[in-house]
């Protein structure tokens, strides 16, 4: 599952690299930097635990 684009593309160009047999011409799409963990939301931070 690794690739290697040698040319033909610029910078700041995006490639599908998920996902490519859904999509169709004009179909919108949402980029998602590769590696990227998806956005979570933020947990309290835990209360320290009581000395005895």
């Amino acid at each position: 599952d690794k690739w290697l684009v040698e040319d033909g593309l610029k910078a700041g160009d995006k490639v599908i690299v998920e996902g490519l047999q859904k999509i169709q011409p004009g179909m919108p799409v949402q980029a998602t930097e590769m590696g990227a963990a998806p956005a979570k939301p933020a947990a309290a931070p835990a209360a320290p635990a009581a000395q005895q």
